[in-house]
């Protein structure tokens, strides 16, 4: 999912902004401003779900005072499916704006239950994708919800266990446990012993992971073919679990479809490691672009220079190295052939490629490698 700034417009309008601008007022324009009690707060926006209805909060900065929109479930489930139909005939900047639209309605109608849980789907990249992903396949609203909380639950426990496996907080394994068990509860047939042999591949990373801070902090370098090794195991997630998930609910999904998942994860996770740059280099944890720059300088001497370690990298190949990794990355998924309706996911792997090159441009590092643009 992109990272978004949300800012409260004089109107008392919801405005969500990108690099690329604003998007989302026409979202809530249709829908008349009635003042209630706040009761539950999910991000920028504060939901309440009574008698059947999802109420909004938008804020009036001149007045401070609180305004919330009503609709009910199903009049924004109805949105969600208008909107649905529309994005899947954009592409480029269309699409991706259209795309936040969705995401903001999902978290409208199924509100993170505690700040832990909205905190991580704020970091999660692609959670109105694997919506979108069972809406086209399926037309079916109610499938591609329940298709889409699975994942965003599923999603939310390996965040949880990778973050344990990091730092040995027994909160974060006590919380993914439990939200394991709700998961399954709520699952019938082949999915509920689906996401217990999806999530057993989690395993073998979690070891793995540790083996590269461990050769990380013991100053190893580290090839090209073993920095992609990581980078594409530490995005095998998209097609190992989540598509698991997509494969046991929808007709048209096959292998290639989670081929391209993996591809266009594999890219967002460099995005990722980038913008992590300073929090992995102190927690001695596997990035692409430190385990790309020990080869030139050792990670001790990285260690020094943690307030700069951007430009300290930069007098090294790793920029340009990920850059190219990135972009055979993309170049795969484009020669993918999958079902009509997954098409749009290319739409995406153009997005996120897009996005990382223009990070590397913003802060001054890609035209220093001579990296020319796709």
């Amino acid at each position: 999912m992109m990272n978004r700034i949300c800012s409260r417009s004089n109107s008392a309008k919801l405005t969500h902004t990108t690099r690329n601008g604003s998007i989302s007022e026409q979202l809530f324009s249709q829908i008349s401003l009635t003042p209630v009690n706040v009761e539950k707060n999910s991000g920028n926006l504060v939901t309440t779900k009574s008698g059947g209805h999802c109420l909004v909060q938008a804020q009036n900065d001149d007045s401070n005072s609180l305004f919330l929109e009503e609709k009910s479930v199903v009049e924004l489930e109805l949105i969600l499916q208008e909107k649905s139909e529309v994005i899947l005939r954009k592409k480029g900047n269309e699409f991706l704006l259209g795309l936040e639209e969705i995401s903001e309605l999902l978290n409208i109608i199924d509100p993170p239950p505690s700040p832990l849980f909205r905190s991580i789907d704020q970091k999660a990249q692609d959670l109105s994708t694997y919506f979108l992903v069972a809406y086209s396949d399926s037309k079916d609203i109610a499938k591609s919800l329940h298709v889409y909380k699975i994942v965003k639950s599923l999603i939310r426990y390996i965040v949880l266990m990778d973050r344990y496996y990091e730092i040995g907080n027994l909160k974060y394994k006590k919380n993914a446990q439990q939200l394991l068990r709700d998961v399954k509860k709520d699952s019938k047939g082949h999915l509920k012993y689906t996401i217990s042999f999806a999530l057993a591949r989690c395993w073998p990373f979690w070891h793995f992971e540790k083996t590269m801070t461990r050769r990380i902090a013991k100053g190893f370098a580290f090839s090209l073919k073993e920095i992609r090794y990581h980078n594409m195991f530490k995005s095998s997630d998209a097609s190992g679990i989540y598509g698991s998930i997509l494969d046991s609910e929808l007709f048209h999904y096959n292998d290639n479809v989670g081929m391209l998942l993996h591809y266009n994860q594999a890219i967002q996770d460099a995005i990722d490691d980038f913008m992590d740059l300073e929090e992995d280099l102190h927690e001695k944890l596997p990035n692409v672009f430190i385990m790309a720059a020990i080869e030139e300088i050792p990670f001790k001497e990285l260690e020094l220079h943690s307030r700069e370690i951007r430009r300290v990298i930069a007098r090294t190949q790793s920029y340009s190295k990920i850059t190219n990794l990135v972009r055979d990355y993309a170049k795969c998924a484009q020669g993918i052939e999958v079902p009509r309706e997954y098409e749009f996911l290319k739409v995406l792997t153009s997005i996120y490629l897009d996005q990382f090159i223009g990070l590397l441009e913003e802060y001054g590092y890609l035209r220093r490698h001579n990296c020319e643009k796709l």
